[in-house]
Order: C-alpha cells, then structure tokens, then sequence
C-alpha cells in the first residue's frame, strides 16, 4: 500500500511539473529476474528491493492545454 501511494504522489508531482509518467507494473517480473544488474547500474546498496518502475520524460507531439480558473490556479 505504501509503494502505490508513493507511486501515486510521483506521478502527480510529474505531471505538476510537466512531465508525463506511466507505472508500468509488468516490468516488475523482469526486474525481479535481474535484480543485481539494474541495482549495479543505478549504483544502489544491495539490501534495496526494486518493487516497481515508472516511466518519466517529456510527452512527443501536441499536448493538452492547461486552462486557468476564474480565480487564476490551473486546472489540470
């Protein structure tokens, strides 16, 4: 439970920032599988445990546009 609200609260902060973001739960059989190569590439303590992934970056092609309430906050 607390992974997926943490999860939750990136990809908000993502999309708060701009960014787009996926959680991408299938992965996480493959990582399981490879555990020890992804934690060398990341540089991460062996006592971690990869639980999930989400992708994040810039979203290619036209974009939604944010539109501002009568009282000037964002509507998303």
């Amino acid at each position: 439970m607390n992974c997926g609200a943490a999860i939750e609260q990136a990809l908000l902060t993502a999309t708060s920032l701009g960014l787009g973001s996926c959680w991408i739960h299938s992965a996480r059989a493959l990582l399981n599988e490879h555990q020890d190569i992804v934690k060398e590439i990341l540089d991460l303590p062996p006592f971690y445990e990869i639980m999930e992934t989400v992708a994040l970056g810039y979203e290619k092609g036209e974009t939604l546009k944010k539109e501002k309430s009568r009282d000037g906050s964002k509507i998303i």
